[in-house]
């Protein structure tokens, strides 16, 4: 069965949206299990969720898409300076278009963002972290 709205659609039309931010270098539609050396990388994958209805009732899950953006640790100083402005960038491109390209019903509440040390394959980074609630509606694609 296929979905007008799917999370999985969902979290490659953030991909591409971030794709699109000047100055990003990578954004694949699926978390790659190594850094490409492109900085700064996005990286964009589910974390949690819920789902409510059924029966009689339409299907509608609440998830939370967390994006990443790395920045490679090898020079804090223009790690730090590279990847602050991004804040700004990244929220604007997301709240551009509260369905993400009508692969959900909207965002469903606050953006929330955390700033920091991370890791990715193994490489310690600096970054991001977005975390997006969305609300799909699942309704059988015609």
């Amino acid at each position: 069965m296929s979905y007008n709205e799917s999370l999985k659609s969902a979290i490659e039309d953030v991909q591409s949206t971030i794709g699109a931010v000047t100055g990003i270098k990578a954004a694949p539609a699926n978390p790659p299990d190594a850094p490409s050396g492109q900085w700064p990388l996005s990286v964009a994958f589910p974390r949690l969720g819920r789902f409510s209805g059924g029966g009689h009732a339409q299907v509608v899950g609440y998830h939370t898409i967390i994006v990443q953006i790395h920045y490679a640790r090898a020079d804090l100083g223009r790690a730090y300076s590279t990847i602050c402005p991004y804040l700004e960038t990244v929220i604007e491109a997301l709240l551009a278009d509260p369905t993400l390209g009508a692969t959900v019903t909207t965002i469903d509440g606050e953006i929330t963002y955390t700033f920091g040390e991370m890791v990715w394959g193994g490489i310690p980074t600096i970054g991001w972290q977005f975390d997006v609630p969305v609300k799909i509606r699942y309704t059988t694609a015609t």
